[in-house]
């Protein structure tokens, strides 16, 4: 125990530490006193991740003090294996994968000094489907339509204003769903193409520049293909008509779909 004299009072090293973020140390027992002894660094133990992250939320490793306790924590950003095996590759492309997934398609091309794009997004389960487009010219936003498809009922939407009518079942669902978004653009075609692509370590993504697939009305060329967790993340392509157009296909929140209708004020 030290004791040291001041003006004061005699100070009393205490049998607990306290702490902040950096450091810890004993304080004086006289709890108005300010003085500390033994102030030091903190010593972080190996870290633990105590929340395992997923594509959708971070994950946490927690680090221990090994002499005061203190516990820190950081935020562990989800990196999925990018490589995997040519059976894995296939099981990837397997279309049930993609019966429930979210899909993000863009598709850009540049003509005349002009850059057009269409950004779509499709949630897609066994129950429900909602699909929205985005088309763009030169940046700005020209036109916003969607659909909601949900047992008897469709939602079509235009510039932010809905209209919901009967319909057959499953009129739209075929032609809206995830799995159409490979189909119809060839890409179920790569289920058979693993030894045709090489994996890019700098990139992260596998690429074959002279396989060419046929989706409907267009074929694609310069394929890069991104895998997680034997899962397909996304894929990128370029058409082979002239000028050609660039597509990206992002795919997330497997087996997790939860397509939501849209809503105004007049009709909720």
């Amino acid at each position: 125990m030290c004791r040291c004299a001041c003006g004061t009072h005699t100070h009393e090293e205490a049998k607990e530490y306290k702490n902040d973020a950096e450091y810890h140390w004993f304080p004086c027992i006289d709890e108005d006193c300010d003085v500390t002894f033994n102030k030091v660094a903190h010593t972080w133990g190996v870290g633990e991740i105590t929340t395992k992250p997923t594509s959708a939320k971070d994950g946490v490793m927690s680090y221990l003090c090994t002499v005061c306790k203190r516990l820190k924590q950081v935020p562990v950003k989800y990196n999925p294996n990018p490589t995997v095996s040519d059976s894995q590759w296939e099981n990837a492309f397997s279309l049930s994968k993609f019966n429930n997934v979210v899909a993000h398609l863009t598709e850009a091309i540049e003509y005349d000094g002009v850059v057009s794009k269409w950004e779509y997004t499709i949630q897609a389960n066994e129950e429900a489907v909602y699909m929205t487009m985005v088309f763009y010219e030169n940046g700005v936003e020209k036109q916003y339509v969607g659909k909601y498809q949900e047992n008897n009922y469709l939602w079509t939407f235009t510039d932010k204003n809905q209209v919901k009518g009967d319909v057959e079942p499953t009129i739209s669902r075929d032609i809206m769903n995830s799995t159409a978004v490979l189909t119809d653009n060839g890409f179920d075609k790569l289920k058979d193409m693993f030894d045709k692509f090489t994996h890019n370590k700098e990139t992260g993504y596998y690429e074959a520049r002279d396989v060419v697939v046929d989706g409907l009305g267009y074929g694609y060329k310069n394929i890069s293909v991104k895998m997680g967790d034997g899962r397909v993340l996304e894929i990128k392509a370029t058409t082979t008509q002239t000028p050609g157009m660039e597509i990206s296909v992002s795919y997330s929140n497997y087996g997790e779909a939860k397509p939501t209708p849209p809503t105004n004020e007049k009709e909720k």
